[in-house]
């Protein structure tokens, strides 16, 4: 039998956590009998808040289960999709460094920086890295691993995927910057007594600073102002912004009034069209619902709307333009080389005009005279010096015409003249040069022991082949 499909929508947020689910088709945006609310009770773990809202997300994962055994009638849920308030992340805004530029090198930095900023993580907690234009500082998440095994072993439970894990302030800005239609340049989440102020450069949001608290002993609106205005002394680049937009969260306490003189503008999300009443967390949950953001604990891919839909269309129609245009360019160039080709072959080769013995031995010069201009003499006589083991003294140096060489390579012939004080010495200078680059082959070709010399040296010549 067919039955109806839904989504969990669930709200982590700092006193309390909710849940609801609605339909994934259909004109119905709530399922009356499907919403739950569980306290954080903090006074089980004073000193582990988080211990506390673990407890309370296991209590409703308990209830929601237990629901399903019971009804079975009630719809499939097929995804979660959740919001965690920031004080439960260690979130932070991290300042432009070279590393951010590289995944591996981006994670060790955000994770070294949020350490040094007191923020007790471990080595299995999730980080995302918002993105923003070069060399601007990012805003980070860090989720931890006790909150996203708790989220997954609920989906788990209900037979549904982990579709999304946000961060509540980005679905507020997201949800700000939709229902203004206007740039948004700061921007307060008020949940509970805490406020969270933003800034929105572009795309990205940046934390203003560190989260305040409401005074409850005077008007919302103007302890909302004084912060404003108190903040905006300390951090500069909040100076000249003349308005702060307002998303206000609570559920309880006195309204937020705001006049027409205030800097304050208050960002209203859509009510309800149908007879139940949801709380503007959840209402902020399904209006973010479709949110794709880098700080997502969840890497999903964006989902297909109808202007995505239209850009890939375009983008395939040119790619197939681009594919026949190639085609039709390969085939034409491959015709043209064919062409090319037989009428190479079809034309008659030129008759090579033979030299006379004037213009040959007038080549045969300029080919020598440049063989000696090119000639590295430097390289030549670095690779002649003898180590300090080998006692030879050089005494001349000829450069000789050019041959051939070690199956045809062109090479050039130097002649050395020389004096060593030993037979072994001379020997030993000749096997030197033999192995010594550029040469590629030494020969003795002449020696003789100087009888007029009292110690006897021994002069002779080595004819060396080089190329290079």
């Amino acid at each position: 039998m067919w039955r109806a499909e839904s989504t969990l929508l669930l709200v982590v947020g700092a006193q309390q956590i909710e849940c609801v689910e609605i339909p994934r088709a259909g004109r119905r945006e709530w399922l009356a009998d499907r919403f739950a609310t569980v306290l954080i009770d903090f006074a089980t773990s004073p000193e582990a808040p988080a211990l506390a809202m673990l407890s309370a997300l296991e209590q409703l994962v308990h209830s929601l289960t237990s629901v399903r055994t019971s009804g079975p009638d009630a719809p499939l849920v097929r995804g979660v999709r959740v919001l965690v308030s920031d004080c439960w992340l260690a979130s932070t805004t991290v300042p432009w460094n070279s590393a951010l530029e590289h995944t591996a090198l981006a994670q060790s930095y955000v994770r070294t920086h949020l350490v040094a900023s007191g923020f007790d993580l471990a080595q299995a907690d999730t980080l995302r890295i918002d993105d923003a234009a070069h060399g601007e500082p990012r805003t980070v998440a860090a989720y931890s691993a006790a909150l996203l095994d708790t989220l997954g072993g609920l989906a788990a439970r209900l037979g549904a995927k982990l579709e999304s894990v946000l961060p509540l302030n980005v679905a507020a800005c997201w949800a700000a910057r939709g229902q203004t239609g206007t740039r948004i340049a700061a921007l307060a989440v008020l949940e509970g007594s805490s406020v969270s102020l933003l800034r929105m450069p572009g795309r990205s949001m940046l934390p203003a600073g560190q989260s305040l608290v409401l005074d409850p002993s005077t008007d919302p609106a103007t302890s909302l102002e004084a912060l404003w205005r108190r903040q905006q002394l300390r951090e500069p680049g909040l100076a000249n912004l003349a308005q702060l937009h307002v998303v206000d969260l609570r559920s309880a306490g006195r309204p937020l009034l705001l006049g027409a003189a205030n800097a304050l503008r208050l960002v209203p999300l859509p009510g309800s069209t149908s007879s139940v009443v949801a709380t503007l967390v959840l209402r902020l949950a399904r209006l973010a619902g479709g949110t794709v953001h880098p700080t997502d604990a969840v890497l999903r891919a964006p989902p297909m709307t109808k202007s995505r839909v239209l850009v890939a269309a375009v983008a395939m129609s040119v790619a197939c333009v681009g594919v026949v245009q190639a085609v039709r360019l390969s085939a034409r160039a491959h015709s043209e080389e064919q062409a090319l080709t037989a009428r190479t072959k079809q034309s008659p080769k030129p008759a090579r005009i033979p030299l006379s013995r004037a213009e040959q031995s007038r080549v045969q010069g300029v080919n020598a005279a440049i063989r000696e201009l090119n000639t590295p003499v430097a390289a030549l006589l670095r690779a002649m010096q003898p180590p300090r083991d080998i006692r030879v003294a050089l005494l001349g140096i000829e450069l000789a015409p050019s041959g051939a060489v070690d199956g045809g390579a062109d090479a050039s012939t130097i002649k050395l003249s020389a004096e060593a004080p030993s037979g072994a010495d001379m020997a030993r200078f000749v096997a030197f040069l033999s192995e010594r680059r550029p040469f590629v082959g030494a020969y003795l070709t002449r020696h003789e022991i100087n009888e007029a010399d009292a110690s006897r040296p021994y002069r002779f010549t080595v004819e060396a082949t080089w190329h290079e």
